[in-house]
C-alpha cells in the first residue's frame, strides 16, 4: 500500500506554473560576456537542430546524452551550474541535484543574420520522465530587439513574455510555449541557457537538459 501511494504522488500533475522572472540579475553582464565567450568558443561542438537553432549540448529532446561533451560543460561552466542548485532548491522547496544520466544546462544558441517569424508551439514532455516537469532558461546574449517567448494562456491566447539577460524565467513545460519571433543583425546572436527540473516524491528533483 505504501509504494501504490507513493506511485500515486509521483504522478500527480504539477501545479501549473505561467512564465514568471524567479530571479532577477542572477548573472551579472561581465558573467553573461563570460558565458556568451564560452559557448563561441565551443562551437565546433554545436548541434544544428532544424535550419536554424544550434545546441551545446543536444537536449534531450533531441538525442541521448554524450558523456564526453557532459564533462567539457562541465569543465567550461561548473562555477554557473553550482549557483543554479541553491536557486532551485529555494523556489520549488526541493533538494535538487544534476544526475549523471543527463546533460547539465545547455544552451539555444542562433547567429544572425536572421530573421524567425515561424512558431514552433509545443510542451516539454519526455518519454523517459512519467511525469511533467518546470523548463527554467536564462537569457545569455540577446539582440537589440527585445525577444522571448510566445505561449499560450488559460483563455488559449497567445502571450508574449520579454525576456531580459541574466534572469531567471520558469513555467510548466506542459504550457503550450514556443521561440518567440525574433530578428538578429550581422554579428548579433540570441543565446539562452536551458534547463529543466524534474520534481520527485520526498521533494527531491533533478536538474537536467
Amino acid at each position: 500500500m505504501r509504494y501504490i501511494e507513493k506511485l500515486r504522488e509521483f504522478q500527480k500533475p504539477l501545479p501549473l506554473l505561467y512564465p514568471c522572472v524567479i530571479q532577477k540579475d542572477f548573472f551579472t553582464e561581465d558573467e553573461c560576456n563570460d558565458i556568451t565567450q564560452k559557448v563561441l568558443n565551443l562551437e565546433s561542438y554545436w548541434s544544428l537542430l532544424g535550419n536554424t537553432v544550434h545546441m551545446l549540448p543536444r537536449g534531450l529532446y533531441a538525442g541521448p546524452k554524450n558523456t564526453e561533451i557532459r564533462s567539457l560543460m562541465y569543465e567550461h561552466f561548473s562555477k554557473y551550474y553550482q549557483r543554479i542548485i541553491p536557486l532551485v532548491d529555494d523556489y520549488f522547496n526541493v533538494e535538487s541535484r544534476y544526475d549523471v544520466n543527463y546533460n547539465y544546462p545547455g544552451f539555444h544558441i542562433f547567429k544572425g543574420p536572421l530573421e524567425r517569424s515561424t512558431l514552433n508551439m509545443h510542451n516539454d514532455v519526455f518519454s523517459s520522465i512519467p511525469i511533467s516537469v518546470y523548463s527554467l532558461t536564462i537569457p545569455i546574449c540577446l539582440p537589440l530587439q527585445p525577444c522571448g517567448l510566445t505561449y499560450v494562456d488559460t483563455e488559449e491566447k497567445e502571450q508574449e513574455y520579454i525576456y531580459t539577460p541574466g534572469t531567471v524565467s520558469a513555467w510548466s513545460g506542459n504550457i503550450l510555449h514556443s521561440i518567440g519571433p525574433f530578428v538578429l543583425d550581422k554579428n548579433e546572436f540570441r543565446i539562452t541557457m536551458q534547463l529543466h527540473v524534474f520534481p520527485k516524491p520526498n521533494r527531491k528533483a533533478t536538474i537536467f537538459w
